[in-house]
Order: C-alpha cells, then sequence, then structure tokens
C-alpha cells in the first residue's frame, strides 16, 4: 500500500479536540508512561513490568491485566 500514512490516520483524527487527539497519537506511537517507553528515554532503570516482570509495552497492559476484560 503506497498510501501517504496522513491520509489513512485522517479518519481516527476527524472531529476529535486536542485532548484525545493527542492521547490518540501517543497511543499509536508508543510514547505512553508504561515502562518499556520510559527506559527508552532514560526516565526508568528497566522496561520491565513490576508485576510480570515481562516488558511492560502497551500491547503487554491492554491485553494482559483482567481489570481489562470486559473492555476486550
Amino acid at each position: 500500500d503506497n498510501t501517504p500514512p496522513g491520509l489513512k490516520a485522517h479518519p481516527l483524527y476527524c472531529g476529535l479536540v486536542r485532548a484525545p487527539g493527542s492521547i490518540l497519537t501517543q497511543l499509536c506511537c508508543g510514547h505512553v508512561r508504561l515502562n518499556a517507553y520510559l527506559a527508552r528515554i532514560g526516565a526508568v532503570d528497566s522496561p520491565l513490568c513490576l508485576r510480570c516482570l515481562i516488558p511492560e509495552t502497551l500491547a503487554h497492559y491492554l491485553f494482559t491485566y483482567q481489570q481489562f476484560t470486559d473492555a476486550r
């Protein structure tokens, strides 16, 4: 697919005000306050989840924890 990314993303952001648009951008880019990102920028020592001892990524956070079962 040779479509520029901006054209694909436009429907996601259309109609959003700044705060939700900013959160969506952070989620899509992986720039969230989870240890994998924080370790990459030097804010914490370890990228590991404190509960599971595997990298704390967005996918790990959303798909591993019980509290998100209903939302999934």
